[in-house]
């Protein structure tokens, strides 16, 4: 399946740059998005196909012990001729499972709101309660979805051991006569994790509020400019990055025909001008013929391509950048370049330069040494801390815990990107994280001046908020209800 997939993206998705698929969305975008869908289906299917005909491997491996590979043959033997009323069943309990953990969730908001709207918005006991009704309801919902689950695997397998005349001798415990009652602990124990579940998110997030007041401010960066107000990469966007208070702006940058750096985030000029050629096909002069503004508004017309020295012009000593070197053909040319611009204009103090490309950060440091580096990283693989890096610029979903703290204690600070929402936003501000790399500039830095300037228990009610599913400033409930 994957190499099917790998070769349909291959014949229909290489010509442009992927987000003019994503964005425009031509016919090679439908075609390979339906034979994804059905390849996606055949993975599902195959998926389910080996989950029923396994289904029964569990409790043939407790109450039978047979080698691992013997209990799946067993498995599979035993669900022969009756796998769909298998399937239905595992899928009708998946399905409710799931549909109850939707209606609990809507319930818990719903109340959130009465109870709040009574009480008000930061009322510490409510919260409180509110998180601890949540987290004792999800942790019953758990218990009660994986123990029915057992009990319909137990289930299934004894009335197909008992059609196909398997004899089950195990599964009775107990003695003639007697009731098997277990050992103490093992009916402590529910009782002892339903606990934990309850009183372990208020304890982490009580102590995730108390770290991030040690760390310095959390800095914004408008992403591609501000690319939600102008288009992106243009001076037009770094203006309205400036106008908004953004600490730095985010800009890509790679090279025309004839050598010179200029801001284009795509490999090819189809998504923002409507030209089908590469940049790297196109001298500086052709590229700044190309309107590249009219397709976010008429209103921006007149937009060009900037060159990177036009960038720096426009924002020395009124935001940073990061500079984003693209690692579109020869990167390392590229970033020498850079190295060489951003050092002849002084911006080396208000700049960081970024990049997939290690061997591109590599020929920067050795040729540019005093300009701040950053690896981007895409997906939690290998270890970069080994690296001679500033920065380390993560996708939101790939920075772990343990990533965000050897990153720390080697000093090197943490941007992520890849975000969206106040509840997104707010998640990396309560981690610690150094740079918030958004679209939603004005919502980033509102978000960031309430939590930096917070007081423990501030932090802690929007923190709750956050967790019942509720905006994480407090406001009138019943304006955050009809949101």
């Amino acid at each position: 399946m994957l190499l099917a997939a790998l070769l349909v993206y291959s014949i229909l998705l290489t010509r442009y740059d992927i987000y003019f698929y994503l964005n425009v969305r031509p016919w090679e975008f439908w075609i390979a998005a339906i034979v994804g869908l059905v390849l996606l289906a055949a993975t599902a299917g195959c998926g389910l196909f080996l989950a029923v005909r396994w289904s029964l491997a569990l409790p043939i491996l407790l109450y039978e012990q047979p080698r691992t590979i013997q209990a799946l043959k067993a498995s599979r033997d035993r669900v022969r001729g009756a796998g769909w009323p298998i399937a239905s069943i595992l899928l009708g309990w998946l399905g409710l499972t799931l549909a109850s953990g939707g209606v609990m969730a809507s319930c818990m908001k719903l109340l959130a709101h009465v109870v709040l709207a009574t009480f008000g918005g930061d009322s510490w006991v409510a919260l409180m309660s509110l998180l601890g009704l949540q987290a004792a309801l999800l942790s019953t919902l758990s218990f009660f979805s994986s123990v029915g689950l057992a009990l319909s695997l137990r289930r299934l397998y004894l009335l197909r051991s008992a059609e196909l005349g398997e004899v089950v001798t195990s599964i009775d415990m107990a003695p003639s006569g007697d009731t098997w009652v277990g050992p103490k602990w093992l009916w402590v124990a529910p009782w002892v994790v339903s606990f934990l579940l309850i009183v372990s998110p208020l304890s982490i997030w009580g102590y995730l509020a108390q770290k991030v007041e040690q760390r310095p401010k959390v800095l914004v960066t408008a992403h591609r400019g501000h690319s939600h107000a102008a288009p992106e990469n243009t001076l037009a966007a770094l203006q309205k990055a400036i106008e908004a208070g953004a600490d730095y702006a985010e800009i890509d940058v790679h090279q025309t025909s004839d050598g010179a750096v200029v801001l284009l985030h795509d490999r090819d000029l189809n998504w923002v001008a409507g030209d089908s050629r590469r940049l790297s096909e196109v001298s500086l002069a052709e590229a700044r013929q190309l309107d590249v503004g009219s397709w976010f508004d008429h209103r921006f017309a007149d937009e060009r391509i900037p060159t990177l020295e036009e960038a720096i012009a426009l924002c020395g000593g009124k935001v940073r950048l990061n500079i984003e070197i693209k690692v579109f053909g020869q990167s390392d040319e590229l970033a020498v370049a850079v190295g060489r611009i951003v050092t002849d204009t002084k911006m080396s103090d208000q700049c960081i330069v970024t990049s997939l490309s290690q061997d591109a950060l590599v020929n920067l440091r050795k040729s540019h040494p005093g300009i701040p580096i950053g690896l981007i990283i895409g997906q939690s693989i290998g270890n970069v801390h080994r690296l001679d890096l500033d920065a380390i610029s993560v996708r939101a979903e790939h920075l772990s815990d343990v990533m965000l703290r050897d990153a720390h204690s080697g000093h090197r600070s943490v941007m992520v990107w890849g975000m969206s929402g106040e509840a997104q936003l707010m998640r990396q501000l309560q981690r610690g994280v150094d740079n918030l790399i958004t679209g939603e500039v004005e919502l980033a830095l509102r978000l960031r001046d309430h939590w930096m300037e917070a007081s423990d228990r501030e932090r802690l009610i929007s923190t709750a908020r956050l967790l019942l599913g509720l905006p994480g400033l407090p406001r009138r409930e019943a304006e955050s209800w009809s949101d």
